[in-house]
């Protein structure tokens, strides 16, 4: 995999996960203001089977770690060139993980985490 950074405008929802498709990884910039939020764009590359570079923030990393790791994070942009290299080194792995990723998010599987933590909840 050869490094390199692609902007791209996509105005149509098709194309813009189309190009996150053919993409072999997101690097996803965020501000302190995601450190308790979730991204879409990241979101949208998981779903995509894209793997992502995140920052190492709570909801983020969880994202890109559970079940199964699809991505990386970094702590400071100083960090990214190595962590690219991280993705670079450990992309069969992580694309690999996506089937695991996927079986684990599938609909039925989310229901049954949800009813399992709310039947948890209404027993305290």
């Amino acid at each position: 995999m050869r490094a390199k950074l692609v902007m791209r405008e996509t105005v149509r929802y098709a194309d813009y996960l189309a190009f996150l498709t053919s993409c072999d990884a997101i690097v996803v910039l965020a501000t302190p203001a995601y450190t308790l939020r979730h991204s879409g764009v990241l979101v949208d590359s998981l779903s995509c089977g894209t793997p992502v570079l995140c920052p190492d923030y709570p909801l983020l990393a969880f994202q890109a770690r559970q079940p199964v790791p699809v991505g990386q994070t970094y702590r400071s942009l100083e960090e990214l060139p190595s962590r690219v290299q991280e993705v670079k080194a450990r992309y069969a792995e992580l694309q690999g993980n996506f089937d695991e990723y996927f079986r684990a998010r599938a609909p039925h599987r989310v229901s049954e985490q949800l009813a399992g933590e709310w039947a948890g909840h209404s027993r305290a």
